[in-house]
This record gives C-alpha cells, structure tokens and sequence, in this order.
C-alpha cells in the first residue's frame, strides 16, 4: 500500500464513535436554512451508484446506515484527488470511501480496524478516548464530516452486547 493512500486512509481520516442522539438534530437545523422554500418541489435523479457489488469489485455493502461527502483538498488530497463519498453500515461494522461521480471505491475501514478506533473524549475535544471495541461497529448509524478539523465523524448506537 502507497504511503499516500495510508496517509489518506489511516492518517488523515480521524473515525471517533459516538453517541447518534447527540448530534443529528444539529445536523438537521443548520441545513435546513440552506433548502429553496417552492410551492412544488421536485427531485431528479442525476444517477445511481451500484454497492453491491461496488464497481469492478467483488466487494458489497449490506446495510447503509449513513454517508458524508469529504471534499477534496490540494493540502490534504482524498485518494484519486477526487471528493470522496463516505458510506457507512452497521450490518457489514465497514465504511466505505468512493468516488461519488463514478461510484468507484477507494479504500474501506473494516470490523477490526472499527474495533481499534479511539472514541471521542470529551475532555480532550479529540478522538483520544478508549478504543471502540466490538460493542460499538454493530451499530453504526451515521457519519458527519468536520472539514474545520478534517476529521470523519461516525456515530453509533447502543448495542447488541451491553447497553
């Protein structure tokens, strides 16, 4: 694997798991200002990407939970030099890096590198908690991109093994 695309992946990509409750009416209310207010709105479908399987690829997403678009910048380039889309999915505990204008895939994070991830610690204001272990990537429910810190946020629920 290039240096580069272990930068790309491992480095620059920051995973830290949360809690979903926390973050999502945020989310919401500060995009909810930026939508054309229309009498009779319309949608138009531009194209679809094909995850099962990914494109050229044998590999398949089971369940996506949620997605982030990570633009690409020149001082920290996205693998291809291209704005990647971030699926992520609690079914396959995998997110998956692709191309969102070909649909081809990039990279993944999966099970075991979910598990060794760091938590957000609140104190720190960082991903330097404990690591997520195998409570967290059976419930993954959404991803949120911080292009300030250039860091991927993925939160999850409670789950499965303990509450």
């Amino acid at each position: 694997m290039s240096r580069a695309r272990v930068r790309s992946v491992c480095g620059r990509v920051v995973l830290v798991l949360g809690l979903v409750g926390i973050a999502l009416p945020v989310a919401g209310e500060a995009t909810a200002g930026a939508l054309p207010n229309t009498t009779t709105p319309s949608l138009t479908l531009n194209h679809t990407i094909r995850t099962t399987p990914f494109a050229g690829t044998s590999s398949s997403m089971r369940d996506n939970e949620g997605s982030t678009l990570v633009p690409n910048d020149p001082a920290h380039p996205n693998i291809g030099g291209t704005d990647s889309l971030w699926l992520v999915e609690d079914n396959g505990k995998a997110a998956w890096e692709i191309n969102p204008y070909t649909g081809l895939l990039k990279s993944s994070i999966q099970d075991t590198a979910w598990q060794a991830t760091k938590q957000y610690n609140a104190s720190t204001d960082s991903g330097t908690g404990a690591t997520a272990g195998a409570n967290r990537d059976p419930d993954i429910e959404s991803a949120s991109y911080d292009r300030t810190t250039d860091t991927i946020y993925v939160f999850s629920g409670k789950c499965c093994k303990t509450s």
